[in-house]
């Protein structure tokens, strides 16, 4: 995104200059007395002068106009950003709401329910039963809440890093989707910043979904390393289905998940065809790049696509 101009060198400018007063016409000799060679070379280089400062002049209003196309751009981007947190925010209610609604609560009613029914004339028996039926609804709604609450801040990630929540994350996947997740990853390959912690765990765990959802298949790769010194590779490898990358929608989780990465300088990679497989590669800069864009990517790894 960078348009940054680029500053002809002195000698350069200086070099221009004369070829472009070599070109104007010639200007009649000046009467005799006030022609010395001296006079010449002062107007020469006064000529030069003036093509060098009209030279640069040109160079500072398109540097003008450069800055004034990337601040445009850089609003735009900034306007984006902001409709997908806000949608983001709302997806997130939403399905919060759905969870809430359609789980948890008819846990809890239906465990109401079965001790409502009890009284001083309900038989031993009977309480027994009912008991062990609320405490086993109790119980569910009590586990759903813990994963929800883990999905929404995971606690090892801020207390032991992104390879040990990822871990964590490829449990759950097995436990919950039945996916086997086969992580590999190098001991340097750990963010030390937290919003570039958050933001690859979320993007990770989308790729995870997409694989289960969509693959077919029950097993797959993840890898993390690092790569150019500053640079985290994050792939994600399946022998499944496949599917044409040019299908991605601008509103699907794949297209926000490139969009977000690229606000700090990273991007996503889909390899993939269908019936051969697909390799996923999240690249995310580990540099200056992603400490200037702390505040924000804390902010908006903390919002976007949790479950």
């Amino acid at each position: 995104m960078s348009m940054k101009p680029t500053q002809p060198a002195p000698d350069a400018l200086r070099r221009r200059a004369e070829d472009q007063l070599r070109q104007q016409p010639p200007q009649p000799p000046p009467p005799e007395p006030s022609a010395s060679v001296e006079s010449r070379r002062l107007l020469h280089q006064l000529q030069v002068h003036e093509i060098e400062l009209e030279m640069q002049n040109e160079t500072l209003r398109q540097t003008q106009v450069d800055l004034e196309n990337l601040a445009n751009e850089q609003a735009a981007h900034l306007r984006e950003l902001a409709g997908e947190l806000t949608c983001a925010e709302q997806n997130e209610r939403d399905r919060l709401h759905e969870l809430l609604h359609d789980e948890v609560q008819p846990l809890l009613v239906a465990a109401r329910l079965s001790l409502s029914g009890l009284g001083p004339q309900t038989a031993r028996e009977d309480c027994l039963r009912v008991a062990a039926e609320a405490c086993e609804h109790l119980g569910h709604a009590i586990r759903m809440a813990r994963d929800l609450s883990q999905r929404l801040n995971p606690p090892l990630i801020r207390e032991r890093g992104l390879n040990a929540g990822l871990t964590s994350l490829c449990g759950w996947v097995k436990e919950n989707l039945g996916l086997e997740v086969d992580l590999t990853s190098t001991p340097d390959a750990e963010p030390d910043d937290m919003a570039l912690r958050l933001l690859c765990f979320n993007a990770t765990r989308e790729l995870l979904m997409n694989v289960a959802k969509h693959a077919g298949t029950a097993r797959v790769a993840l890898t993390l390393r690092r790569s150019d010194g500053n640079i985290l590779l994050i792939s994600v490898a399946d022998c499944g289905s496949g599917f044409d990358p040019d299908a991605i929608t601008r509103g699907s989780g794949l297209a926000a998940i490139g969009r977000r990465l690229g606000m700090i300088g990273g991007g996503l990679h889909i390899d993939s065809r269908p019936g051969q497989g697909t390799v996923a590669t999240l690249t995310v800069p580990l540099g200056q790049v992603a400490a200037g864009m702390k505040h924000h990517g804390k902010h908006h790894a903390e919002n976007s696509d949790r479950g």
